[in-house]
């Protein structure tokens, strides 16, 4: 039960089933393999987990085998990656299941939440634009164009799940004149290019510098182009329809925290609130100095 889209596009299931080869190697490569001590149905439950290096999201790769997936197994399984995950610096686990899956209320069940919703296109012809657009690789000085960029076109729940755009991957900002309108980050695989764009609705119309991003990619049936748009991006399905697209099942992104938030009493605010002073809150008094 593969629970990543993006790496079983790009890589294929063998890349997954390979990783846990390598689970001694795991501070090292982030890919960390977990498997249940209660046996279901006559066998352990496994799974894969990836965490980039300094993020506070690690992500589900997959559960096998498919028929030892029960309630049970799931239960301990998950619980025991959460608390081993929470050690790393963890703060959620997310995962990729098709919305009409079964597993989405045995994942619910056990404490994830939906939080978006997501569809992957399959692009395998060079869509051939009819003009150049102003799509650039990105560089140093775009970071902070390109970040206040996503942070306008997510939504604010989003955000605090995400993993932020990452300098070292491959990216191009579009510009038009002179002004970011979107960005897209790319990743290669053995079996495809990953493309997430963000763009932002100032820039319709978007066929036009899509088109151009994807024939400078280079689509090609062995080695198709999967382009990612999330609920907050859907407006770009016509686009990647008129442009021979094809969609995947849609999908929802689920969440699971391995902490809960704790609040935390500002004294200053409690002061505000109730009108009286409150004998916990500092005193600070301007200091004057003089010179001689």
């Amino acid at each position: 039960m593969f629970l990543n889209s993006q790496v079983l596009h790009t890589r294929g299931t063998r890349s997954l089933s390979l990783g846990a080869l390598f689970s001694p190697l795991s501070p090292l490569t982030g890919i960390y393999t977990y498997a249940s001590e209660r046996a279901g149905q006559g066998s352990s439950l496994f799974a894969q987990v990836y965490h980039p290096e300094g993020s506070g999201a690690a992500y589900c790769l997959f559960l096998a085998p498919a028929r030892a997936i029960n309630a049970a197994a799931v239960a301990q399984l998950l619980d025991d990656m959460i608390a081993d995950l929470g050690n790393h610096g963890v703060h959620h686990l997310v995962a990729e299941v098709d919305e009409q899956h079964q597993v989405v209320s045995l994942l619910r069940k056990n404490g994830f939440s939906i939080y978006t919703r997501q569809q992957v296109w399959r692009v395998t012809q060079d869509p051939a634009p009819r003009a150049q657009a102003s799509w650039r690789p990105m560089e140093a000085r775009d970071h902070l164009t390109a970040d206040l960029l996503h942070k306008a076109v997510v939504p604010g729940q989003v955000l605090q799940m995400e993993l932020q755009p990452r300098n070292q991957r491959e990216s191009f900002a579009y510009y038009r004149q002179g002004e970011m309108l979107a960005f897209a980050e790319v990743e290669p695989g053995s079996r495809g290019l990953w493309v997430q764009p963000f763009v932002h609705p100032d820039a319709v119309p978007f066929e036009q510098p899509l088109a151009e991003l994807l024939s400078h990619l280079g689509p090609a049936p062995r080695k198709p182009i999967y382009v990612v748009l999330r609920a907050y991006q859907d407006w770009l399905q016509s686009a990647l329809q008129d442009l021979g697209g094809r969609p995947g099942p849609r999908q929802v992104v689920m969440v699971r925290r391995t902490s809960l938030p704790l609040p935390v009493e500002d004294p200053l605010l409690r002061l505000a609130l109730s009108g009286r002073p409150d004998p916990s809150t500092p005193i600070r008094a301007r200091q004057t100095f003089y010179e001689n």
